[in-house]
């Protein structure tokens, strides 16, 4: 087993204002997506972005050693190239 993962109180509240996604989709992506593929920020945190039904997700995750941190998310409509 991974890592606690735990929302902050401004993500909660996006994703309680979200109706084409949930909190497992978040954690399981969380937990699921590559280690390689996570964009670092700064020091202990990292971003990871994906497509879920035409919009691109952004959520920005804070590591602590026994745990791991939503603190922000973010969706977008507009085409990305990649």
């Amino acid at each position: 087993m991974g890592k606690r993962i735990e929302f902050t109180p401004t993500a909660a509240f996006w994703l309680l204002s979200k109706d084409f996604i949930t909190e497992d989709v978040i954690i399981n992506i969380i937990q699921d997506f590559p280690v390689s593929k996570r964009m670092p920020q700064e020091k202990d945190c990292f971003k990871i972005e994906f497509r879920r039904r035409k919009r691109w997700i952004t959520i920005w995750v804070h590591e602590y050693p026994e745990k791991l941190l939503v603190y922000k998310l973010h969706s977008s409509s507009k085409l990305r190239k990649k």
